[in-house]
């Protein structure tokens, strides 16, 4: 056989060849893209506050190694690009939290996260803290014709000067992808009427009646698939989930949960809704993923992405964070670039179970209430851990990563932290203020005292309004009316007086002294620091008794109320198990006395008691209380409008 004719058949065979592999690849091409006609993928974003700059642990170049918007942009924007069906949202606090903030408020975030073609971003509490006026002047960086939607459908905007903001702020909007119709809402948080500036806005409280309206109109307008994107936190996205209909995912925010995969609850209509939320500043990107058969549409899976260094950099994002960082060092000289501190270890600064039993100081919370207790010579220091933001990471420290840690504040003078105040207030007060916070940790770690100088004990046991059982100064019991000087922020200093109701009296501002500044100085004067926690806040368990190391529970029941949220009226059942005068009674959040449904002696057996809202109580957060001699119950309910 010829050399040329053995070439022609290798040339037919390879032909051959290359024809089945085309075909091969076709039909992987096909299946392919038949996989992705079917899916819509949903990348989500919550409580960045303005870390677009990488987070620790530090490098030996002072370059942090993980988290950043460059890496976010890496994920998000390659997928925009590439994929078909794709979504990225943002649940809310874009504001406050780091120097960018301070310095250019919100708008390299919103434009940056734009460019890398976000869909939709909620209102959450913070985006009001510098009034809606700030809110607006950071808004109004957006092209009028951007696709980026601002939503928050309980918002209520009727001041004349803030006409602009109502036309940029919208309820809902739809999304029309190539294979999926996508209605999204979104809602802010009704504290923040309490605990940010809105006013001449209102945040309204009615949310059920609102997410009902806003569901049916999304669903008369042909939407297969429903997205709350939620800054209400955890606990009020659950029961949306259990008692709204048509909701396919809830894209949480408030709370900086770390929730590894979606939580699945079941709504009136016996199917599944999923809520996500993606932890807070760059940490991680959410992913979760949806599949379509024909009109039914069910979760495929979801996960956190972590934004670790195994994800690269979008270098056009990079370079644009990094002269953002320029321009913050020429405000704020060495924030991003000069060493001030070594920790040898992970400070922690969230606490997880409120309400269980163990120490609850935070070395976060013991660093700060330290900072401020030995700059103003008082005997002790307050503070809270919703008034902290994030951790200190092991190794070198930079100003930036103080200003993360303690990053809720803004002052006009230096741009930087809330100003530190000293007060002096009588045991009394300092028992009533203890007890009030300590009611209001049964959802997170917002309000849960951290202090120097003091320590404190609460029972778990106990009625919210009642779990304060030990207030000591420096080891020793503070006496009946005794009167000591403490330290807070000036803000922490306002929401005690003007909020809780808490008197006080000899108040001084210090007008040149930031918390920041504060801390700078303690942690330079410390050089390595060391993490420590030392039971100064302790939860206990009045229920258990350790003198014969056994528990003996409670041999009474109180079932939660049905239904929850509810208007007008709920049903309360509860057991006893020997005979004796019993209460139930009910309390708002304050602990403020509002109803007695039951003061009367009765005998063992279950009861079931009808609460009806005929004094017309506002929405919000209630408790009820079973007390039976010394035994006591306490649960919450919600009253929704």
């Amino acid at each position: 056989m010829s050399i040329d004719s053995i070439k022609i058949k290798q040339a037919a065979k390879m032909k051959k060849v290359i024809v089945l592999l085309q075909m091969l690849l076709i039909i992987s091409l096909s299946e392919n893209t038949k996989a992705q006609i079917d899916t819509l993928r949903i990348f989500h974003l919550n409580d960045t506050h303005s870390c677009l700059a990488p987070l620790g642990p530090r490098n030996e170049f002072l370059q942090g190694t993980q988290g950043g918007i460059a890496r976010a942009a890496s994920v998000i924007g390659y997928s925009k690009a590439t994929q078909k069906n794709v979504l990225a949202l943002h649940a809310g606090d874009l504001s406050i939290g780091d120097p960018f903030f301070n310095n250019f408020l919100i708008i390299p975030e919103l434009q940056i996260l734009q460019l890398i073609g976000l869909d939709a971003v909620t209102i959450g509490n913070h985006e009001f803290d510098l009034t809606p006026n700030a809110l607006l002047s950071s808004l109004s960086c957006l092209e009028p014709d951007c696709s980026l939607s601002i939503l928050s459908c309980n918002l209520i905007i009727e001041a004349p000067e803030l006409q602009d903001l109502r036309q940029i702020i919208r309820g809902c909007t739809i999304k029309e992808l190539e294979d999926f119709k996508v209605g999204i809402f979104g809602l802010t948080p009704p504290e923040t009427n309490y605990f940010s500036l809105p006013a001449p806005v209102v945040v309204d409280t009615n949310i059920v009646d609102l997410t009902l309206q806003i569901v049916d109109s999304l669903k008369s307008e042909g939407c297969d698939f429903i997205i709350c994107l939620s800054h209400l936190g955890f606990a009020l996205d659950q029961i949306l989930a259990e008692n709204i209909p048509y909701i396919n995912l809830i894209v949480g925010g408030h709370d900086h949960y770390e929730l590894p995969e979606p939580v699945e609850i079941q709504n009136p209509l016996g199917s599944s809704t999923y809520i996500v939320q993606a932890g807070a500043f760059y940490r991680f990107v959410g992913e979760v993923n949806f599949i379509k058969t024909g009109e039914d549409i069910s979760l495929l899976n979801g996960r956190l992405i972590p934004l670790n260094s195994d994800i690269p950099e979008d270098f056009s994002v990079k370079m644009n964070v990094d002269d953002l960082v320029l321009t913050v060092e020429q405000t704020f000289p060495g924030m991003y670039s000069q060493q001030i501190s070594t920790t040898e270890s992970f400070f922690e600064e969230f606490v997880e179970l409120p309400l269980s039993v163990g120490n609850k100081d935070t070395p976060v919370g013991n660093l700060i209430t330290d900072a401020y207790r030995i700059f103003t010579h008082t005997c002790g220091a307050v503070s809270v851990s919703g008034a902290t933001a994030q951790p200190l990471y092991n190794g070198p420290i930079v100003p930036a990563d103080v200003y993360r840690m303690i990053s809720y504040g803004f002052n006009e003078d230096d741009l930087l932290d809330f100003r530190l105040a000293t007060f002096d207030i009588t045991s009394f007060e300092l028992a009533k203020a203890f007890n009030i916070v300590l009611s209001m940790i049964d959802l997170n770690d917002e309000f849960l005292p951290q202090v120097s100088g003091l320590t404190i004990e609460y029972d778990i046991s106990k009625s919210p309004e009642n779990r304060l059982t030990k207030l000591e100064l420096n080891g020793l019991p503070i006496l009946p009316e005794q009167v000591v000087k403490l330290t807070t922020n000036e803000a922490l200093l306002l929401a005690l007086t003007d909020v809780l109701g808490v008197t006080v009296s000899n108040v001084f501002i210090y007008e040149n002294d930031c918390e920041y500044s504060v801390v700078i100085n303690y942690l330079e004067s410390n050089g390595t620091i060391i993490p420590k926690i030392e039971g100064r806040v302790k939860a206990v368990d009045g229920t258990v008794k350790v003198a014969d190391n056994e528990y003996v529970i409670y041999d009474f029941i109180l079932n939660q109320n049905y239904p929850n949220p509810f208007n007008p009226s709920t049903t309360i059942t509860y057991q006893i198990a020997e005979e004796g005068n019993v209460t139930l009674k009910i309390f708002d959040i304050l602990g403020r006395e509002i109803s007695t449904l039951v003061n009367d002696f009765q005998k063992p057996g279950e009861y079931k008691i009808k609460f009806a809202n005929n004094i017309n109580l506002a929405s919000g957060v209630y408790f009820y209380q079973l007390k039976m001699k010394n035994k006591v119950i306490s649960k919450k309910m919600m009253i929704l409008e």
